[in-house]
């Protein structure tokens, strides 16, 4: 079967947004600003291919490793043999990965399978890697989708709050005011957009270190999967507390299947729960002892446990985040242009 593989990168403009007659209110002033468009314009992409010498050669597990040799394209290592390509500082989502023209997609919420891991090198014709805006397509061989008054009316309604004071830096926008006009395919027009001046403050928000967690989970089934799974959750806090003392700022125990999420306990004995214990601390050393501990509770624990592959859970840094406002005059815009 002759595969094609591209890995492709960028941003870009879908159709068209157009914008009309802007307007921002002082307390008795009304500016009105000029006309703006903000109109697709094509830029050309660099494609660079992937040499059928190098998918031949045997060197590589997959194309994520191959595509590695491109100049431009580095990898992120995910697991044994997976890498994930990363263009331009993109990664992820933002590097798309297409197989005879189709986008793929890892399953993996950890991601530990990005997609140009599933084919081998050898069993793929062709490869080549896109670095641009025409990666960013509509259609069944791009990322899909429309650009219409439906699409876009839930866009400006998502996470807005007051629809009637959005607070942007630069001013605070009335969206019931918007009129939205269909202009042909994957063309919409915006006008009447009404506002007022922008807010004397602006956000910011700093993250911070705030300790350490972890999370470690053990199936148990029946019979009385619940009260074993219960019961190895104690057992695990005292055993773990017996060594480290007080240390954890927070500790919880799950029984996944029997009630955690709602409270209310099934109407019948459940076949299997998952035991789900987290816990953060300040310090690394508790976290990673209760990790220990949970390890044993294979073999020193109630009796019906498994679920366990993953191995002994690490701990984790807590990155914190806080929220504030400034004055605006204190914050002084600078815009620097990397080459």
């Amino acid at each position: 079967m002759r595969r094609r593989w591209i890995l492709m990168a960028g941003f870009g403009v879908v159709g068209s947004l157009r914008f009309f007659g802007l307007r921002a209110f002082a307390e008795t002033e009304t500016h009105t600003l000029p006309e703006t468009r903000v109109v697709e314009t094509r830029i050309e992409a660099e494609a660079e291919e992937i040499s059928l010498e190098d998918l031949r050669s045997g060197r590589y597990t997959n194309l994520g490793e191959v595509a590695t040799e491109i100049p431009g394209v580095n990898g992120v290592k995910r697991a044994h043999s997976a890498v994930e390509p990363v263009i331009r500082g993109l990664g992820w989502e933002r590097v798309q990965t297409q197989v005879d023209g189709l986008p793929v997609y890892g399953a993996c919420p950890g991601r530990m399978d990005p997609p140009a891991m599933i084919l081998q090198p050898e069993t793929v014709q062709e490869a080549h890697a896109v670095k641009g805006v025409p990666s960013v397509t509509l259609g069944p061989a791009g990322t899909g989708g429309r650009v219409t008054e439906r699409t876009v009316k839930e866009q400006l309604l998502y996470e807005i709050g007051d629809p009637r004071a959005y607070v942007t830096p630069d001013c605070i926008a009335d969206f019931t005011t918007i009129e939205l006009s269909d202009e042909g395919d994957d063309r919409v027009g915006i006008s009447g957009v009404r506002g007022r001046a922008a807010p004397g403050t602006l956000k910011v928000s700093c993250v911070y270190s705030a300790g350490w967690k972890v999370t470690g989970q053990i199936t148990y089934c029946w019979p009385e999967a619940a009260a074993k799974a219960r019961a190895a959750g104690e057992l695990l806090r005292r055993r773990t507390e017996a060594v480290v003392g007080d240390a954890f700022e927070e500790f919880l125990v799950e029984c996944v299947g029997a009630g955690a999420c709602f409270g209310t306990a099934p109407e019948r004995e459940p076949d299997e729960v998952v035991l789900r214990v987290s816990a953060r601390s300040p310090e690394r050393g508790p976290c990673d002892r209760l990790g220990r501990e949970l390890v044993g509770l294979i073999l020193t624990g109630p009796p019906g446990a498994t679920g366990y592959a993953a191995g002994r859970p690490r701990p984790s840094e807590v990155v914190g985040i806080w929220s504030g406002l400034v004055p605006r005059e204190e914050v002084e815009p600078r815009v620097e242009v990397l080459e």
